[in-house]
């Protein structure tokens, strides 16, 4: 997912969109189930990024029962989000299987 247009602002602009950004990839995954198999799928988030496929795993769950197979999450962005509860970052329960 190519998110530049909005990465390019400031940290605290960037870091509002994750949850829209996690929920358009969630979208994204649940409309072409020929191209994204949740069961071996892995998505793999950098920063802001790993906050991003954590929202997609909690809104694929939501939507379809089911969890996404894999995120790994590189260096998750710690400001703003280190104090915040489960649901409002990556979390361990976002995926079968949490990397960070």
């Amino acid at each position: 997912m190519d998110w530049d247009d909005i990465a390019k602002y400031s940290y605290i602009s960037s870091a509002k969109e994750v949850r829209s950004l996690g929920y358009w990839l969630s979208k994204t995954i649940e409309e072409n189930p020929k191209v994204f198999d949740s069961s071996s799928l892995q998505i793999v988030g950098h920063s802001l990024g790993a906050h991003i496929a954590g929202f997609a795993g909690k809104e694929y769950f939501s939507a379809t029962g089911t969890k996404i197979s894999k995120i790994t999450g590189v260096d998750p962005a710690g400001p703003l989000f280190q104090t915040c509860s489960d649901q409002h970052r990556l979390s361990v329960s976002d995926a079968d299987h949490v990397l960070t």
